[in-house]
């Protein structure tokens, strides 16, 4: 009952989502080329043969199932992979890093309409979905056609758990209807189990397969000789409310070491408008990623406004502060990445987003989950005075990461134990098609 009033409620409201997609594109949170795949329509042909399809909200969840991805695209020669993801960013992002045979859209319109018009182009042999973006009316379509559906990194946290249980058949009923789901964390799994769902399996987060961003070696040899052995730290994967602390700790920091440089990442570059004006507002001496600045020794802050180069951020230095984290309505950002780089891990306190890969790193002490940025400053402070302290930490991390690294032998183990995917069936389809 509560999907049906869900479905008629996205079939009434589309004149609403329709003019919500369009405002979008002004605001430039949509590519106007390409707003049509909002609605499901569809420029590209269908490939012939088996179409895998991978979704994920934005980066972090389409960088984690890249492994998987390109480990069936090496196996599989006749498989096409669909990516969709619902961010520009992510589009960008995917542009430089997805294989031959993958090809990226827009994630439709959770409408009934939408999605028939996406499923019935696609028509994909198996569908693989990330953590926690869940769309009814794709689910139950895409149920509807019998196609197998698999859930990578699948979290549910205390508090969502506590909210579904207020309506367990609805949850109980989306999330059945996924052949296998494999939990992020053993915390996640229990949950699972508790509000009723058994084909959860603890594989671990697949994040950890990924392979290091990357990073072009001569921008790094040209920063590196800028920064001449400066001290720096990064801020990366900032939001809005985050930069003004940052401008804060930095203050804090350049009265104890004069000549610190603080690099800014900001999650969205398109912001970087923002944080100009922030840095003009305390007098910081500050330059653009984008327009190709120098850093000279004046240089105070640097803001990375470019996208796909985080890694060459993380590769400046050998602190790093992960954003989303100081502020309560983000949930944090993935701190692998940044340890992939050796790179000694600070967060904030609402890390919900991450909790269980962050568990993991605090257990092991792997990183620093700080309160506030006032604690951020002293821990800063603490670390650029303190050589073995950073070594230590990092040298965790590293073993961490490594210790992880079965979580994708894990999941393709699983994956043709219980039919979704394999030698005889991939070919069975190509013949089919």
């Amino acid at each position: 009952m509560i999907y049906r009033l869900y479905k008629l409620l996205t079939t009434l409201l589309y004149p609403i989502l329709y003019l919500w997609i369009r405002f979008r594109v002004l605001i430039k949170k949509e590519n106007p080329d390409r707003v049509h795949e909002r609605f499901g329509y569809v420029r590209l042909s269908r490939p012939p043969g088996p179409v895998f399809w991978f979704h994920g909200a934005s980066n972090g969840e389409c960088l984690s199932f890249l492994s998987l991805l390109k480990h069936l695209q090496g196996k599989y020669p006749d498989i096409h992979f669909l990516v969709t993801s619902g961010t520009l960013t992510s589009a960008k992002l995917l542009e430089r890093l997805l294989p031959t045979r993958a090809f990226h859209q827009f994630l439709p319109l959770d409408n009934s309409g939408c999605v028939k018009r996406f499923l019935n182009h696609w028509e994909p042999t198996a569908v693989f979905w990330t953590e926690s973006d869940l769309w009814p009316n794709l689910i139950h379509e895409t149920s509807k056609r019998n196609i197998p559906m698999t859930l990578l990194n699948g979290r549910l946290s205390e508090k969502s758990l506590n909210r579904w249980k207020i309506l367990p058949s609805f949850i109980q009923n989306l999330l059945g209807k996924f052949k296998i789901i494999f939990s992020g964390s053993p915390k996640s799994q229990s949950n699972f189990e508790n509000i009723g769902i058994k084909n959860a399996i603890n594989s671990g987060n697949l994040k950890f397969s990924g392979r290091p961003l990357g990073v072009n070696p001569s921008y790094l040899k040209s920063l590196s000789a800028q920064i001449k052995g400066r001290p720096v730290w990064v801020a990366a994967c900032t939001h809005q409310g985050e930069e003004e602390m940052i401008a804060l700790v930095h203050k804090e920091l350049k009265q104890h070491i004069p000549n610190i440089l603080t690099i800014v990442v900001p999650r969205h570059p398109h912001r970087a408008k923002s944080l100009e004006n922030l840095w003009k507002k305390n007098n910081f001496n500050y330059g653009h990623r984008s327009k190709n600045d120098s850093i000279s020794t004046a240089t105070e802050l640097y803001i990375f406004d470019t996208t796909g180069e985080l890694g060459l951020a993380y590769s400046l230095t050998n602190i790093a502060f992960i954003g989303g984290s100081l502020v309560p309505n983000i949930g944090g950002h993935n701190p692998i990445e940044g340890a992939q780089f050796k790179c000694c891990i600070l967060t904030g306190p609402y890390i919900h987003g991450n909790t269980s890969i962050f568990d993991l790193f605090a257990e092991r002490e792997a990183c620093f989950i700080v309160q506030n940025h006032q604690e951020l400053a002293k821990t800063l402070l603490q670390l650029f005075t303190n050589e073995t302290l950073i070594k230590k930490y990092v040298d965790n991390a590293e073993k961490l990461t490594l210790n992880q690294r079965n979580v994708l032998k894990i999941i393709i183990k699983e994956l043709k134990q219980s039919g979704v995917i394999n030698a005889e069936n991939t070919q069975l389809l190509v013949q089919e098609r």
